[in-house]
């Protein structure tokens, strides 16, 4: 559909959420009537697979961070590795690591075209000479 709407408190936010799906949500943690932490864990029980960008003037949020990074850090380093390798089948299965090594490997060629470093060098009119054959 396209553009945006702004909702003026939590219970009106999860209603609109429900009923449009929308792609992105911005939420304040500061909301009325239902905080904002609320607001994003009745969106999750929803299944609503939007992308949320969460904002707040608040301290306490820091303190939250903190608590989910010791969290992290408190995974062993064993599980964080089986993790990883299987992240990695994966993409072999899908192919997706052979197409990042060939971009990469097509990017290290281009920037060594004479119009890409003139480019990089920030003289366009003289990149598009060089890719023209002028």
């Amino acid at each position: 559909m396209g553009g945006f709407s702004f909702q003026g408190d939590g219970d009106a936010a999860l209603l609109h959420a429900a009923a449009h799906r929308p792609d992105l949500i911005i939420l304040d943690l500061s909301l009325p009537k239902r905080d904002g932490m609320e607001v994003l864990a009745e969106l999750r029980e929803l299944r609503n697979d939007a992308s949320v960008l969460v904002l707040t003037g608040r301290n306490e949020l820091d303190a939250r961070v903190v608590a989910i990074a010791e969290r992290i850090a408190g995974v062993p380093a064993e599980l964080l590795q089986i993790n990883k390798r299987s992240v990695h089948r994966a993409m072999e299965i899908m192919g997706i690591r052979t197409g990042i090594r060939a971009g990469s490997e097509l990017q290290a060629i281009a920037s060594n075209l004479p119009s890409v470093r003139a480019l990089l060098a920030g003289d366009a009119l003289a990149s598009v000479k060089q890719a023209a054959g002028q």
